[in-house]
């Protein structure tokens, strides 16, 4: 017969023993300051508006006004995936090491930021659509 320690799963890790199970609790006991609450809150707004001016270049593009790639419409599409399981297992990884969870936090929110960051350089320079060409 199996005691409900052996039974608990976290992020798909059984955890048998109880030993195991208080290293994956010691976020508890992690303080968070204002300023690493501060620095979270900036990156999370940071995050946001670079994810906000893509959507904008993307509209912007479907509707003919700007210069998009042709796969642009598909590429947006299957770029979802691959960030988010990536801040995922940042996220999961931080907070599996007993990270605090503004660490935890960042660490998910980093990978989706580097991607909003670099898909909005590149839709930035491409530039309005001109007349006459396509």
């Amino acid at each position: 017969m199996m005691n409900l320690t052996q039974v608990i799963v976290l992020n798909g890790i059984g955890l048998c023993d109880p030993r195991v199970f208080k290293r994956f609790t010691v976020m508890r006991n992690k303080i968070t300051t204002p300023t690493d609450m501060m620095s979270l809150w900036m990156s999370y707004g940071t995050m946001m508006l670079e994810a906000q001016s893509v959507v904008a270049f993307r509209m912007m593009g479907m509707s003919g006004a700007w210069s998009v790639p042709k796969g642009e419409n598909s590429a947006m599409v299957a770029e979802k995936v691959p960030a988010f399981v990536e801040a995922m297992t940042a996220s999961s990884i931080a907070a599996m090491s007993g990270k605090a969870p503004d660490k935890v936090m960042q660490a998910a929110i980093t990978p989706l930021t580097r991607e909003a960051r670099s898909n909005r350089k590149r839709l930035a320079k491409r530039g309005p659509k001109r007349i006459g060409k396509s």
